[in-house]
């Protein structure tokens, strides 16, 4: 991978403020047209200024599904779903009582749904009802500092991995098939390490995206580990219809450090219930299936606090029981995958500060 280009990438994540997500937000819908009821399209009518600061009214027709087309909604929304996963009980029911109004995510997203401009005030509300919460996002948390350590080491990566098989075309849970090798450029490989560069084609931004979380593509049905000992603290419903399980060491909705185990279905836990690492807590989910028929998908992230929280290499952070082993398994996988597919270039594994973990940077996402 070229090492410039993840810097850019990486810098331009990672400068992402929550005051500009949310500013982003409002100022976007403000400077939307404003919806007509027509047929089958909307007659959209805007405002704008000329060069003798008078207001000059246009008129143009637009269908919905063009405007959910628009990678800079879909950006904007995606950052959104990221601020409220940390955001308090309160601005999460505020923001989706109003989104719920317009269909939600996903109505929007799709372009079923089109937002007009008093959306925006609506949901600065929500963010400004609060002294504290507004504090927040003036003022991210700096987790930069060299003694912020995660508390809690992993004991599992949340999926069986080990030593591919060529008589079974198996490395454990994960499965040596030429679905990989389909149009999903991008996603041709089973394991997608932390920091791995998402095409656009493939990026919910429509641009290059950096990857914050490891991501395991695998049979549906395959089940899914708790990753770490400890309490489950959240388990959202997501943007994709699926699951997160978060756990940490207390059951704190608000604390400081999460353990993700995200796009799952079939969650077996919930909200306070003592997990132990190994413990199976969900399957794959079916999310992006449609990539890869039979293949579902699961993350793992360690997450640490702040408006916008900012994810871990968990690779970097394994339990010694596991570590060594691990990481062995990690490098036998990218590189029998390469050789399966006869592509050498796939897994940069000279630019690996560690298997599995193209940067150890902390990412936002």
């Amino acid at each position: 991978m070229n090492g410039k280009k993840f810097t850019q990438i990486s810098a331009i994540v990672s400068g992402t403020a929550v005051v500009a997500i949310i500013a982003g937000i409002v100022i976007f819908w403000h400077n939307m047209p404003m919806p007509q009821e027509g047929n089958n399209t909307l007659t959209m009518k805007s405002r704008q200024s000329n060069s003798d600061a008078t207001n000059v009214e246009s008129t143009h027709t637009l269908n919905p599904k063009q405007l959910g087309a628009d990678p800079e909604i879909v950006q904007k929304l995606d950052q959104l779903e990221g601020y409220l996963r940390n955001a308090s009980d309160a601005t999460k029911k505020c923001v989706n009582d109003i989104l719920d109004k317009y269909g939600g995510f996903s109505a929007i997203r799709s372009g079923q749904s089109v937002p007009d401009a008093s959306m925006s005030t609506k949901l600065q509300t929500c963010f400004t009802a609060n002294a504290t919460q507004s504090q927040q996002m003036k003022t991210p948390t700096n987790t930069t500092a060299s003694n912020d350590k995660p508390p809690l080491l992993l004991k599992s990566i949340g999926v069986n991995l080990d030593y591919y098989d060529a008589a079974t075309g198996r490395a454990g849970d994960f499965v040596f098939s030429t679905a990989y090798t389909g149009p999903a450029k991008g996603f041709d490989r089973p394991f997608m390490g932390f920091g791995f560069i998402i095409p656009a084609a493939n990026s919910s931004t429509r641009q290059d995206k950096v990857n914050p979380q490891p991501t395991f593509i695998l049979p549906l049905g395959t089940k899914v580990h708790a990753i770490v000992d400890g309490i489950v603290a959240k388990v959202p419903v997501l943007y994709s219809g699926d699951y997160s399980i978060m756990v940490n060491t207390d059951g704190s909705e608000h604390g400081t450090w999460a353990y993700e185990t995200e796009h799952v279905i079939h969650p077996l836990v919930k909200v306070g219930d003592h997990v132990t690492a190994g413990q199976v807590i969900a399957e794959v989910s079916n999310y992006m299936t449609s990539l890869r028929p039979g293949y579902g998908i699961v993350e793992l992230g360690i997450l640490h606090g702040g408006a916008t929280p900012e994810h871990l290499c968990p690779f970097a952070y394994l339990d010694p029981s596991i570590k060594e082993d691990t990481l062995a398994k990690i490098k036998a996988l990218e590189t029998s995958w390469e050789a399966y597919v006869g592509d050498s270039s796939l897994y940069d594994q000279g630019n690996e500060t560690i298997p599995g973990c193209v940067t150890l940077d902390q990412l936002q996402g």
